[in-house]
């Protein structure tokens, strides 16, 4: 299988919500506490005021060959870690300062997940940085094929409008 994705959202909310729906859980509100990068693929900010200011954008194309499964039909918890899950607070209040950091400090010690699957493959990202005024679905089209066109002929140059660009990776 082959994902091909550059996406661009307003602010991280709105690139948490569009992530959490990939996973089909729809939490609408949801605070934001942790510090994070983007997945590739995926920019932040769909607009600038001054049409000459220059926006970075992602571009990934994942390659997947394979999917590894691991085949538990129940997860064993460590002594360990269930200590540190009976000294986790029962409730989060987001107003109490000592209780959010309790969680954060959790959640960036153990992780978010558990992974029972990966796929096996690789990806191509490419940042660039455009002007604000070309940046739309078809510019970014555009991009994405000379990217994938890119990777099998290394001559190639593609065409934004009326600019002509050599791309080069």
């Amino acid at each position: 299988e082959t994902f091909v994705r550059c996406e661009r959202f307003e602010d991280r909310e709105d690139y948490i919500r569009k992530r959490l729906l990939d996973l089909g859980l729809d939490l609408p509100n949801l605070p934001v506490y942790v510090k994070f990068d983007l997945r590739h693929g995926y920019s932040i900010g769909s607009s600038a005021k001054n049409k000459n200011h220059k926006i970075e954008q992602t571009f990934l194309i994942e390659r997947h060959y394979f999917k590894f499964t691991l085949n538990v039909d129940k997860l064993q918890l460590s002594q360990a870690f269930k200590n540190v899950i009976n000294m986790l607070s029962h409730k989060y209040d987001k107003n109490d300062k000592n209780n959010v950091e309790m969680w954060i400090n959790f959640f960036e010690q153990n992780g978010t997940r558990v992974v029972q699957s990966v796929w096996v493959g690789g990806y191509c990202s490419i940042t660039v940085k455009n002007d604000s005024s070309i940046i739309n679905a078809q510019n970014n089209k555009l991009i994405m094929a000379a990217i994938q066109a890119r990777i099998f002929d290394p001559q190639m140059q593609f065409e934004l409008y009326d600019e002509t660009e050599e791309f080069n990776i």
